[in-house]
C-alpha cells in the first residue's frame, strides 16, 4: 500500500486537469447542503417566532412550542437524509475519478437510491461509537476509525446492507487504524494551511458590501479543501481494500 504522503501526491495527480469540473461539482454540493441548512434554519426561527406568544396562557404557549419542536425534528430528519444522500453521491463521484479517471457531475445525485441505507449507517455507527465511548474515550475513537470506510463500501456496493458495510469496514481497517490516523493528521494540517491562505486572500477580493459576503468567505476554502480531502480518502479506501483482498486470497 502507498505511504500517506504518496496517497496525498496521487490525489493531486488525480485532480490534475480536472480542477474546473471538480470545483463546479463541489460548488453544487456546497450550495445544496449549505442552502438547505441556511434556509431551513431561517424557516424554523420564523416558525418559532410566530408560534411563541409570551402573552398567551401557558397551555396554549406549550402547545405551540411543541409544534415548533416538531418542525425542528422534521427539518433535522430531512436534512440528515438529503445531506447523507448528497454526501454519498459526492463520494461516488470522487471514487469514480480515482478508479476510472473520469469526473461526472451526474453522479452527484446517484446517492439518493441509497438514501435510507446512508441514514442507517450513520445512525448505527453513531450508536456503536457512543456505546464504545461509554467504556473509555479511546475505544470510542478506535470504533470510529474502524467504521470510517462504511460509506465508501456502500458507494462501491449499493446492494450491501448497512450492517454488512460496517462489518466490511471493520475487517478492512484491521492493521490500518494508525495509518488512517496519520493520514487524517497530515490532511488536517494541509487543509488548515490551505483554508487559512484562501480565507486571507478572499478578504481582499470579496468586500463587505457584497451580499452574503461572510457566507461566501466562510465556504470559499471548502471549494478546494473538499475535493482534495475526498480524493485522499478515496485513495486510502482503494488502498486498504486492495490490501484486504490480498490478505483474503492469501488465506485461501
Amino acid at each position: 500500500m502507498l505511504t500517506n504522503m504518496n496517497i496525498l501526491s496521487k490525489s493531486f495527480q488525480d485532480l490534475k486537469g480536472k480542477w474546473g469540473l471538480a470545483l463546479l461539482i463541489t460548488l453544487i454540493f456546497i450550495i445544496i447542503n449549505t442552502g438547505l441548512s441556511h434556509f431551513g434554519m431561517i424557516a424554523i426561527v420564523n416558525t418559532i417566532g410566530l408560534n411563541l406568544n409570551l402573552d398567551a396562557q401557558m397551555p396554549l404557549a406549550f402547545e405551540f412550542t411543541a409544534q415548533a419542536m416538531l418542525y425542528v425534528l422534521l427539518f433535522l430528519l430531512a436534512y440528515a437524509l438529503i445531506s447523507g444522500a448528497m454526501t454519498l453521491g459526492y463520494m461516488k463521484t470522487i471514487l469514480q475519478n480515482t478508479t476510472k479517471k473520469t469526473l461526472d457531475a451526474n453522479m452527484l445525485i446517484s446517492g439518493f437510491p441509497s438514501i435510507l441505507k446512508v441514514f442507517a449507517i450513520n445512525i448505527l455507527t453513531a450508536i456503536f461509537v457512543i456505546l464504545w465511548s461509554l467504556l473509555l474515550i479511546i475505544p470510542g475513537i478506535i470504533a470510529a476509525i474502524s467504521y470510517s470506510q462504511s460509506l465508501f463500501v456502500l458507494a462501491e456496493n449499493p446492494t450491501v446492507s448497512p450492517l454488512d458495510a460496517i462489518r466490511k469496514s471493520k475487517a478492512m481497517m484491521k492493521g490500518y487504524k494508525w495509518k488512517w490516523f496519520g493520514m487524517i493528521l497530515i490532511l488536517l494540517i494541509f487543509l488548515l494551511l490551505v483554508g487559512a491562505v484562501i480565507s486571507y486572500l478572499a478578504k481582499f477580493v470579496i468586500t463587505q458590501d457584497m451580499p452574503y459576503h461572510q457566507l461566501i468567505i466562510g465556504n470559499l476554502p471548502s471549494l478546494v479543501i473538499i475535493p482534495v480531502a475526498y480524493t485522499v480518502l478515496s485513495n486510502f479506501y482503494e488502498g486498504v481494500k486492495a490490501e484486504s483482498t490480498k490478505k483474503a486470497s492469501t488465506k485461501k
